[in-house]
């Protein structure tokens, strides 16, 4: 993952044009990867400044990571510049002061980056707190990175930080990952679809021969309550209102409530499976399950891939590995830079695992 780096404003309007122009030939491909520039003196002469002046833009390109000097053998464009080889990673959360994220989604999609950008020739840069407060010092430092070129486009999964204040039609670099809206043009959109993965899970119960099944959602999903009830009806499983609950990722220790709700009712009623949306709950599920001497019972849980299982007991993990959610988001990017047209929508595949 890319260093965040401190912007410097240059307030001499003459040096800004000279480091404009120099990165406009990097952008264009006059001075492409890998190529040498011409020395300080034959700049110098060329812009008509000082060789003091060339040597401050030259480092305010090499901060930004467009070029890099090798002593004796001259200052050079880098084999991956970052307008080709840099993605933005737009996250609506910062992370703790562990690092670590409050929902593993996010957290997949972090470890995914960092995975994904070490020793390749592409880095993924995280931009954390992103959201629609434009006033928040994170901001400025993404805005920074858009205007400066330093990104080749960015990859947005939530539509939270879709705000006034970013723009994809202004900001001149594709955005892949939100759904589309009128006057926000984007590259296209990479959907992690919530009710598919949970219908996998039904149809992974059903499989099973099992038919008693409970559903256990965040509390942002509720409104998909009666799409998985059809759901579960059409597979011949029973799912009644009891057995679909509701459990804030914020307050596990709710699910001593939320299980007693779904399991206080006839040995030959309670659920036979157990179906989790969200991994962060888990460990206070089945302590719940645990306490109430529940243990034989076929759970799934809805994974965020490459994060390991936070489960004591075996169940069956269906989500979507992050890493090839950032690879797929890159590459929608690189086609973008050669054919310049948006791909519309995608859904990305589910996977398992035990």
């Amino acid at each position: 993952m890319a260093a965040r780096r401190t912007v410097t404003h240059l307030s001499d309007p003459g040096l800004r044009n000279i480091l404009e122009d120099l990165r406009k030939r990097i952008l264009n491909g006059q001075l492409p990867a890998g190529s040498r520039l011409p020395a300080v003196r034959e700049l110098a002469a060329t812009y008509g400044v000082a060789g003091t002046t060339i040597h401050r833009c030259l480092q305010e390109l090499s901060a930004a990571g467009f070029l890099s000097t090798h002593g004796r053998n001259g200052t050079r464009v880098v084999d991956f510049p970052p307008h080709r080889h840099r993605f933005g990673l737009v996250l609506p959360q910062l992370p703790g002061a562990d690092g670590v994220y409050a929902e593993r989604h996010w957290q997949a999609k972090a470890v995914a980056a960092q995975v994904l950008s070490s020793g390749g020739d592409r880095q993924i840069e995280i931009f954390h707190g992103i959201n629609s407060h434009p006033e928040l010092p994170q901001h400025a430092h993404l805005l920074a990175a858009i205007a400066e070129r330093r990104l080749a486009g960015l990859i947005i999964p939530d539509e939270v930080v879709i705000a006034d204040w970013l723009v994809p039609a202004d900001i001149g670099i594709p955005v892949v990952g939100v759904p589309l809206v009128a006057g926000r043009p984007a590259v296209g959109n990479l959907l992690l679809d919530l009710m598919v993965c949970i219908e996998q899970a039904l149809a992974a119960v059903a499989k099973q021969g099992l038919r008693r099944t409970a559903v256990l959602c965040d509390v942002w999903a509720h409104h998909l309550i009666p799409q998985i009830q059809a759901r579960a009806g059409s597979l011949g499983l029973d799912l009644p209102h009891r057995h679909i609950q509701c459990l804030p990722t914020a307050g596990p220790l709710w699910a001593t409530q939320v299980v007693a709700a779904m399991f206080d009712c006839p040995l030959g009623q309670q659920p036979e499976a157990l179906i989790l949306s969200d991994e962060i709950s888990i460990s206070a599920v089945e302590s719940a399950l645990d306490s109430r001497g529940i243990g034989s019972i076929f759970q799934v849980h809805l994974a965020n891939l490459p994060l390991p299982s936070l489960s004591r007991r075996p169940a069956l993990r269906l989500g979507w590995d992050h890493r090839r959610y950032l690879e797929r988001a890159m590459e929608l990017i690189d086609a973008w830079h050669v054919e310049a047209r948006p791909i519309g929508t995608e859904n990305l595949p589910l996977e398992a695992c035990d």
